[in-house]
């Protein structure tokens, strides 16, 4: 996807899709790019939003895709002080998953689930305190 600068953004319509009611609106880039793009609420990305876009076809009416805000990439973890917490729930995450999905853990019920992913969470942010 490609990122720039909303300059100029037009109601163009509202159609009625399988998803609901659909706003058509026509983006104007700071790079130049022009394209309509659906959105589920009334109201566009506002003049100014920096976006990223994708061009997703292209007919005699002009180019449609998606247009969504920009959102900068958190870093990733190095363990230089950064708070572990990130780390370890998405790492507990994938440990809980994988037990589930063989079998080794059983929960009985959301509540019992997620007691177990709690757990796994604070045991492997303890473990990463104690290892640094």
């Amino acid at each position: 996807m490609k990122t720039s600068k909303v300059k100029k953004v037009y109601g163009s319509g509202t159609w009625e899709s399988p998803h609901g009611l659909m706003y058509t609106f026509e983006y104007e880039m700071e790079d130049g790019t022009i394209l309509k793009a659906n959105h589920k609420t009334e109201t566009p990305l506002p003049e100014g939003t920096e976006v990223e876009y994708e061009v997703t076809g292209e007919n005699s009416y002009g180019k449609r895709g998606k247009v969504k805000k920009f959102v900068p990439q958190q870093q990733s973890y190095s363990g230089k002080g950064e708070s572990d917490k990130p780390f370890a729930a998405s790492y507990g995450k994938d440990v809980f998953i994988s037990l589930v999905e063989n079998g080794i853990m059983q929960p009985k019920n959301l509540d019992d689930a997620m007691q177990m992913l709690n757990m796994i969470q604070d045991n492997q942010l303890d473990w990463l305190n104690k290892n640094k």
